[in-house]
């Protein structure tokens, strides 16, 4: 009897010791799902265990993100896009030793949830930090690192934190490094995004519309065409304005609705002016075209069913492409300008710079009019002369070559005439006419 106990009690033994190995063996396993492997954080998946445990505190959320690292790797290869990560992670582990928890998320993100009291100083270090890995000069890359953080969070769940933490990435910022901080005034600026955002997705632009800014001749002072623009005018949001919209129709990759929309505005636009008007001064009626929109299948046949429907002479019409379309595949940039032209219209490059393969490509590419960007303009004066001898030089490379120039910006009498003196014909800006209204534009022809 003893001996049968004596053995029942060693098998449960036994059978509860070989349960624990398990549990221990499979609660191993588990931590390690929950660790990146590369930098020994904590990953995202530790990270959704834990946010729970933060709802009601008063910590400070930073978010890191390394924007070109899908780039890097691309052009670089992985094993360099996993140094610049590991290196990121220790200027990260090494500052914020204590009160913090660093967690490497998926791609090229970093969390970091901390009780540091003084946080500003600890992320000016972390930007001070991030600077000297010298990505730029190392690899030939803009750093693009940007930093968001939230402190003293008293309202709104930590869910809600990093939900407005991702959608601050996708707010454009110009600096190399950045440091943004979620306050309320950018909380409602996102929210306002966000609200843009679902009604593009839903194609509820209604509002979108055109105005026209008028194309002078310099000399003469004669109106001799029009730009038209996108603007957007929304009963709960009123006046969205260009560089709201534009960039998230881009992201969204709907920016084509935007496009066809103005197209077709300025089809209706001419529809209405003078035919007598239109033949004297030989005017047309330019529109944008994105790379996106561009690219898309359905591109050319919108445009001739639009000419088609409003019975427009197509000699009446210039599309503008800016210089992001020559980032697209020569062949069907050539192939597809060519089918414009024989068409009727003609082919401008709008926001045009002094890039070297911009200028190169000019001499393959069968456009008409080339568009100076506003921003050359602006640095010409007498006190900058490099400025001004590229933009004379711009002149004479495109004057050889035999294209039209317009040029964009044109704000202060100096300007007009260093425009004058340099032999450009016609130009743009709000020392002739700001971006008009249909009926203020029909207002300002007929004063001439």
């Amino acid at each position: 009897m003893h001996t049968l106990l004596y053995l029942l009690i060693s098998i449960l033994a036994i059978s509860l010791a070989v349960t624990s190995i398990n549990l221990y063996v499979k609660n191993k396993a588990a931590k390690k799902l929950l660790i990146d492997k590369l930098t020994n954080l904590p990953n995202h998946y530790q990270y959704v265990e834990d946010i729970s445990k933060y709802t009601h505190t008063n910590c400070t959320f930073i978010k890191i993100k390394l924007n070109i690292l899908s780039e890097i790797n691309k052009r670089l290869g992985w094993d360099i896009g996993n140094k610049i990560i590991l290196n990121i992670a220790n200027i990260l582990k090494n500052t914020l030793k204590y009160k913090s928890k660093i967690y490497k998320m998926s791609g090229s993100k970093f969390y970091i949830i901390t009780n540091e009291n003084n946080i500003i100083p600890k992320i000016n270090e972390i930007k001070k930090n991030l600077s000297r890995l010298k990505l730029k000069e190392n690899y030939n890359f803009n750093e693009e690192i940007k930093i968001f953080f939230y402190k003293n969070r008293t309202s709104i769940s930590t869910e809600e934190v990093f939900e407005y933490l991702e959608i601050l990435d996708e707010i454009k910022e110009e600096k190399n490094i950045s440091i943004s901080e979620l306050d309320n005034q950018l909380i409602e600026k996102i929210n306002r995004r966000t609200q843009i955002k679902h009604k593009i997705i839903n194609k509820d632009i209604k509002g979108i519309h055109a105005l026209f800014q008028p194309k002078f001749d310099l000399t003469t002072k004669k109106v001799l065409g029009a730009e038209a623009l996108a603007r957007w005018q929304n009963e709960s949001l009123g006046a969205i304005y260009p560089d709201e919209f534009i960039f998230i129709a881009e992201k969204l990759k709907k920016v084509y609705l935007i496009d066809y929309k103005i197209a077709e505005e300025s089809l209706k636009f001419l529809n209405k002016m003078s035919q007598t008007y239109l033949l004297e001064n030989n005017f047309r009626i330019s529109f944008n075209i994105s790379l996106q929109t561009f690219e898309r299948d359905d591109f050319l046949e919108t445009i001739v069913t639009l000419i088609e429907k409003y019975k427009i002479d197509p000699n009446l019409l210039e599309i503008e492409l800016t210089e992001t379309i020559l980032g697209l595949n020569l062949t069907t940039i050539i192939e597809k300008i060519n089918h414009l032209k024989t068409i009727g219209f003609q082919v401008s490059i709008d926001d045009f710079t002094a890039g070297n393969s911009s200028v190169s490509l000019l001499s393959v590419l069968p456009v008409d009019i080339i568009k100076f960007d506003k921003s050359i303009l602006d640095r010409v004066n007498p006190n900058n002369k490099v400025a001004t001898d590229v933009y004379k030089g711009l002149i004479n490379i495109i004057k050889g070559s035999n294209f039209k120039i317009v040029a964009e910006g044109i704000e202060t009498n100096e300007q007009l005439n260093f425009l004058k003196s340099n032999k450009v014909d016609i130009g743009q800006g709000y020392i002739f006419s700001k971006p008009l209204s249909k009926e203020d534009f029909f207002k300002l022809i007929n004063k001439w």
